[in-house]
């Protein structure tokens, strides 16, 4: 567990050390911007796909894919699964918690790519619940950082009674 920590530590170390100032962020960390320039605006984007309806204590997945439009070798860091995805009830109350437990991990992205994940969940309660996911990550250029936080668009799903 102490090994666990400690590279997270060392990993948020990293990312935070080289980051330099600029206008290519998503969220700029430090003052709350959304804006990128627009030579960036269409480098990244990010989507899910939820159900429309299941039934109360149905599992159902979520699809998520993160797209790359970039024709240029990228080094992306962020933790194994680069998605964390977010259920909130009709007062937006998140209801689903989620446990950090993965490393880090570097990839090297070539040219154009998407990277797929799928989330599984079970809402227990009828009523409208909506769905949408956030992609953290760090773009490594030689020895600067930039990181990155996308969000998605929001799915509503309708979670309806089990008839037993």
């Amino acid at each position: 567990m102490k090994v666990f920590i400690a590279v997270v530590v060392l990993l948020n170390f990293y990312s935070f050390q080289f980051l330099h100032e600029g206008k290519v962020m998503m969220t700029n960390a430090w003052e709350g911007s959304s804006k990128l320039e627009n030579k960036e605006e269409a480098l990244f984007s990010a989507i899910i796909s939820a159900p429309k309806k299941v039934k109360s204590n149905q599992m159902f997945t979520v699809k998520g894919s993160f797209e790359v439009n970039s024709n240029q070798t990228l080094q992306i860091a962020s933790r194994e699964k680069l998605f964390t995805f977010l259920v909130k009830d009709s007062s937006g109350q998140q209801i689903n918690s989620f446990f950090v437990t993965d490393v880090g991990k570097i990839r090297e992205i070539l040219g154009k790519t998407s990277i797929p994940e799928k989330y599984n969940y079970k809402i227990k309660e009828p009523g409208i619940y909506e769905i949408s996911a956030v992609a953290e990550f760090t773009i490594n250029k030689g020895d600067k950082a930039q990181k990155y936080t996308i969000k998605t668009n929001t799915q509503r799903i309708e979670v309806i009674e089990d008839e037993k």
